[in-house]
C-alpha cells in the first residue's frame, strides 16, 4: 500500500491548454522499490483536486491517505495506469483499551 500525507490545505491554480483553471495539492508519498523496501524518505507529489460547483478548490483535509483502486485503468495497450489520483483515508487501528 502506497501512503501518502497530506500536511497542508493550500491548493494552487494552474491553467490548462484551453485555457481552463485547474487546481493542484501537494503531498508526500512513501515508495517501495522493487524489492518492496520502503524509501528511506518521502517523495514530493502534486495531484489535482476537484472543485466545487462554484469552482473553487475543494482541497483534501491534512491526513494520511492511500491510493484508491478506482484510480487505477487500462490504457489501450491493456497496461494498467493511474487516471485521476483518488485517495482514501488511512483508517488507524483504534488503540485497545488496557
Amino acid at each position: 500500500m502506497i501512503k501518502i500525507n497530506v500536511e497542508s490545505t493550500e491548493t494552487r491554480q494552474r491553467m490548462s491548454k484551453a485555457n481552463k483553471p485547474y487546481y493542484k495539492q501537494t503531498g508526500w508519498a512513501y515508495l517501495v522499490d522493487r524489492d518492496g523496501v520502503e524509501e528511506p524518505h518521502p517523495t514530493k507529489v502534486e495531484f489535482m483536486v476537484e472543485v466545487s460547483q462554484t469552482g473553487q478548490p475543494l482541497p483534501l483535509p491534512k491526513g494520511r491517505y492511500t491510493i484508491n483502486p478506482s484510480s487505477f485503468r487500462v490504457d489501450r495497450f491493456s497496461g494498467l495506469e493511474i487516471g485521476y489520483l483518488n485517495l482514501s483515508p488511512v483508517r488507524e487501528p483504534v488503540p485497545k483499551a488496557s
